[in-house]
């Protein structure tokens, strides 16, 4: 009969393969870094930035946009609480209106529509200039026509515009009075009753 030697020693070893095989593989397992087995146990680490992190400081605005306000005969283009972009006033005494900008220079130059004037400037107080021009030129009539666009040039400050309106004639008005309404149109004639009862010749 033949020898069943080398199959029993083949199922012999297999048992100690498999035993050899699993212990390598434990040891394996010692090489894995931490972060490995952090992610193989379903654990994520989140490094936080901390610029990121909220905080409790108030987040700054927007301010509201420049508008036009009106105190008596003077009209301020600007935010609440700072120094107008543009201001217009009225010097009765004189039939002018002072136009005031921040910065310097010795030129202002304003439009609107198809009007455009070049004043001279001067100082007036800290850090602006102004200029006059009659009340009565037209250049403020344009600027107080409804829809009217402003171009301001001159100063420290950048090229401004701005809306135009009620506010500048409010102004105007203030210097040259409310303007007269218009006459009203005589009625047309009216041709001479007939009596009752008359024959026409």
């Amino acid at each position: 009969m033949p020898s069943n030697d080398g199959a029993t020693a083949w199922r012999t070893a297999l048992p100690l393969t498999a035993i050899i095989a699993g212990v390598m593989a434990l040891g394996g397992c010692t090489d894995i870094k931490p972060q490995e087995r952090e992610q193989r146990a379903g654990e994520v680490r989140v490094n936080a930035d901390p610029e990121l992190i909220e905080s409790d400081a108030p987040v700054a605005t927007a301010g509201p946009p420049p508008a036009w306000s009106v105190n008596g005969a003077t009209a301020s283009f600007g935010a609440a609480g700072e120094a107008p972009l543009l201001a217009l006033s009225c010097d009765r005494a004189r039939g002018q209106i002072i136009v005031e900008r921040a910065g310097d220079g010795d030129v202002l130059t304003l439009r609107a529509g198809d009007v455009e004037k070049n004043m001279p400037a001067r100082p007036a107080g800290t850090a602006r200039v102004q200029a006059r021009l009659a009340a009565g030129d037209p250049l403020f009539a344009a600027m107080a026509a409804p829809q009217a666009q402003i171009l301001l040039i001159g100063g420290a400050g950048e090229q401004l515009t701005l809306p135009g309106g009620v506010s500048v004639r409010r102004v105007r008005e203030a210097c040259l009075g409310p303007e007269p309404a218009p006459e009203a149109a005589p009625p047309p004639p009216t041709e001479p009753a007939v009596p009752t009862g008359s024959k026409p010749l």
